[in-house]
């Protein structure tokens, strides 16, 4: 993170990095970086761990506008991690149930 940070100075925007990490060597292969938020579920995973909606930050960043950190913003979770689901055949998803927790949060 530092070496992305320091290859960009004066960058003040919202900006999406990945990156493959060997991992017997340690060694850091960029794959994407842009001037855009994350997709998928980066804004949610952001919000999770730090409490910042990430689209609002990046707008407020876009308008020169203050953000409120970090008196404002309390993370939710320690970590967040997400993972791609294949299935073993081909079809259609046609339910999808979560808990009665995740139905009460106003974030979903």
């Amino acid at each position: 993170r530092k070496v992305v940070l320091k290859a960009c100075p004066g960058l003040h925007s919202c900006f999406h990095f990945e990156a493959l990490i060997n991992p017997e060597s340690k060694e850091v292969m960029p794959v994407e970086m842009n001037l855009r938020l994350g997709g998928a579920e980066c804004p949610c995973g952001v919000e999770a761990v730090t409490g910042i909606f990430l689209p609002l930050a990046a707008a407020r960043l876009a308008l020169g506008q203050p953000f409120p950190w970090p008196v404002h913003c309390a993370p939710k979770v320690k970590v967040a991690a997400s993972t791609n689901e294949y299935a073993s055949h081909a079809g259609t998803v046609e339910a999808c149930e979560g808990s009665e927790e995740l139905y009460a949060d106003p974030a979903f």
